[in-house]
C-alpha cells in the first residue's frame, strides 16, 4: 500500500503543470488583451474633411491653415455658436483681399443657381444669410407667413448679390471656404486640460492622430499568470493536505 501511496502522491505532483496548463488563463488574457490591443486607435494623419471619422476621446494635433497648431482630445464636430460665429466672420470679412466684399449676416441676398431643370437653366431664390457651411449656403426665408431655414448646395451657386447691390461669384465663395479665409458653422472641438477649444472644419489642414496605448496584451498576461498561480497554489495546498491525512488503511 506504501507504493500505492507513493504513486497517487507522484501523480498529483505531475498533475499540477497541467491544472496550469488547461486552465490557460494566462494564454487568455493574453489573447483577450492583443483583441482589446488592436482596436486601439493607429497612428495616421488625414486631412480636415474627414475630421468626422476620428474617435471620440482619441489624442490628436491639429494643424490649421495659418500654421497654427493645436493639440488635446477630440471631442466631436458641432455647430459654432452663432454669436462665436458672427465674430469669426467679421474678421473675415476684414482681412479680405481689396475688391472683394462679403455680405453681412442677415443681409437679404438674392441668390442664383444652376438649375437641373433644362428649361429653366436657373433658379433665383432670396432670403436672409444665415451663414455657411463646408458644401453650403444657410439661409431664412418666408414661406406660408412663417419663417424657414434653408440650405441650398454652393456647387451650384452661380452668383449672390447684397442689399447694397454687390456681386459675389460662386466660384470666389467656394474658394475662400477651401481656402479656410471664410469661417464655417462647424467646428472641430478639442478639450485640452479639461478647456474646450473649437476650430472651424475649413480651417483645418490635416489632424494628425495618435496612436493608443497597447499595453492590453501585457496586463491580460499578467493578469492570467496571477490567476495561473493561485491555481498552482490551491493545487500544491490539496496535495500536501493529502499527503499529511492520506485517507486508505496503510496496513
Amino acid at each position: 500500500m506504501n507504493v500505492l501511496h507513493r504513486l497517487i502522491q507522484r501523480w498529483m505532483w505531475l498533475s499540477i503543470p497541467f491544472t496550469v496548463v488547461i486552465s490557460g488563463c494566462s494564454l487568455i488574457g493574453l489573447t483577450l488583451g492583443a483583441m482589446s490591443d488592436a482596436r486601439q486607435p493607429k497612428e495616421m494623419i488625414i486631412p480636415g474633411w474627414k475630421v468626422d471619422s476620428l474617435k471620440v476621446g482619441t489624442m490628436i494635433e491639429v494643424l490649421c491653415k495659418d500654421s497654427i497648431t493645436l493639440r488635446g482630445k477630440y471631442n466631436g464636430v458641432e455647430p459654432m455658436p452663432l454669436g462665436q460665429y458672427a465674430q469669426a466672420y467679421a474678421k473675415a470679412q476684414a482681412r479680405l483681399p481689396e475688391g472683394i466684399h462679403l455680405p453681412n449676416l442677415a443681409d437679404t441676398l438674392t441668390m442664383t443657381f444652376v438649375s437641373p431643370n433644362l428649361q429653366a437653366p436657373k433658379r433665383v431664390l432670396s432670403g436672409k444669410l444665415s451663414g455657411f457651411e463646408v458644401g453650403f449656403i444657410q439661409f431664412t426665408a418666408t414661406e406660408n407667413g412663417r419663417f424657414k431655414v434653408s440650405s441650398e448646395r454652393l456647387e451650384e451657386l452661380m452668383r449672390l448679390r447684397d442689399e447694397s447691390g454687390t456681386d459675389l461669384t460662386g466660384e470666389i465663395v467656394r474658394n475662400l471656404i477651401a481656402e479656410g479665409k471664410m469661417p464655417v458653422r462647424s467646428a472641430l472641438l478639442l478639450l485640452d486640460e479639461g478647456r474646450r477649444k473649437q476650430v472651424a472644419i475649413n480651417q483645418v489642414e490635416q489632424v494628425h492622430q495618435f496612436a493608443g496605448k497597447k499595453n492590453g496584451a501585457l496586463t491580460g498576461l499578467l493578469v492570467g499568470a496571477v490567476i495561473d498561480a493561485t491555481l498552482v497554489f490551491i493545487a500544491v495546498n490539496e496535495v500536501n493536505d493529502s499527503m499529511k491525512h492520506p485517507d486508505w488503511d496503510e496496513h
